[in-house]
């Protein structure tokens, strides 16, 4: 069986097991049919971890937070499994941990956000910026086996790519700054073009190691970038991560609690 598979069938039983709910919910695009690892639409909330879905649940109906959540009735969600990641620490407002798990230098934050809406229209995971104005750009697959690619038909791509080599010039290395390259790593190449020569923002993708379909992901990163920006594209493993979250949060029950929680639900299986 594949990764994707494995998932799935792993978040059926912990819907049955774990969450105690036994009814199927719908996919909006088959309205029709019932699914194992989508939950009624009532129990949507059961998707955030226990230690801080009221938090959220909270939050998001005061309308804090202004991204949609269409898929949150969805376990094997890659959002929700974003939020489930990065929320503790918005919520708390303390982001060392999480950053320290990244292995990625530590400083005061000044701005956190899910779904950050770039200039371009780009869509950003989870969005930090730092008091020295660096950016971490984070992008979180689970299931997915690849970036999205540039598939629609009515969208003019040339245009698009005019703008986007003037941005990767430097970043991505000059015989991949072409339309073909573009259209085949849209998704990637919208994320680097954030990467200016001179910044210190950092691109960080989320997955698990276990994902067998991200691994050619990877290496098309380590082959079209500049060696020398090689350190602002930052690939952090999810099973690594919640370990050494697990091992650095044993002093704060609450969060520890959250991410035993978390490793039970996305990662032993």
């Amino acid at each position: 069986m594949t990764y994707e598979n494995d998932l799935l069938e792993h978040l059926k039983k912990y819907k049955r097991d774990s969450l105690k709910i036994t009814s199927n919910g719908i996919w909006k695009n088959c309205p029709d049919r019932e699914y194992e690892h989508i939950l009624p639409n009532e129990n949507r909330f059961m998707n955030i971890l226990e230690p801080f879905r009221e938090d959220f649940q909270f939050e998001k109906e005061k309308g804090e937070f202004k991204f949609r959540l269409d898929d949150l009735t969805h376990l094997n969600s890659s959002q929700a499994m974003g939020i489930n990641l990065f929320y503790p620490f918005h919520f708390c407002e303390w982001y060392s941990p999480f950053l320290k798990a990244l292995e990625i230098d530590s400083e005061p934050i000044k701005l956190s956000c899910f779904e950050k809406l770039m200039s371009d229209q780009t869509n950003v995971d989870v969005f930090i910026q730092g008091e020295s104005g660096r950016r971490l750009l984070i992008e979180i697959k689970l299931k997915e086996n690849g970036f999205g690619r540039a598939n629609c038909k009515s969208t003019d791509y040339q245009s698009i790519f005019e703008t986007l080599a003037q941005n990767l010039v430097g970043v991505i290395k000059e015989e991949y700054l072409k339309p073909e390259y573009l259209k085949k790593h849209y998704q990637l190449f919208r994320y680097l073009s954030f990467l200016s020569q001179h910044s210190s923002d950092i691109f960080c993708l989320i997955v698990p190691r276990r994902n067998e379909y991200f691994q050619k992901e990877i290496s098309v990163i380590d082959n079209i970038v500049v060696h020398q920006q090689r350190r602002k594209v930052k690939i952090a493993y999810l099973e690594d991560i919640v370990n050494r979250l697990i091992t650095d949060l044993q002093s704060h029950d609450r969060l520890l609690q959250h991410f035993i929680s978390f490793k039970e639900k996305y990662i032993k299986f």
